[in-house]
């Protein structure tokens, strides 16, 4: 899975997407604020040979102030 940033002024927002294939359906894993992505790492196993993945991760800018 490759590994993506989305910057934003209030916090960066961390995903990570399998190899897209249109004949796919899309899975995406949203964890709650107190988790993070690590959370799947199961489903991840069992669904990323058989569906496209996109995981996310909203990280919160504040707790390493």
């Amino acid at each position: 899975m490759e590994h993506k940033i989305f910057p934003l002024p209030q916090g960066n927002i961390h995903y990570w997407i399998s190899k897209c294939d249109p004949q796919k359906p899309w899975l995406v894993f949203l964890p709650g604020l107190t988790a993070d992505h690590t959370l799947f790492e199961k489903q991840i196993a069992y669904f990323k040979s058989r569906d496209s993945l996109r995981l996310v991760h909203a990280e919160d800018e504040s707790r390493h102030a």
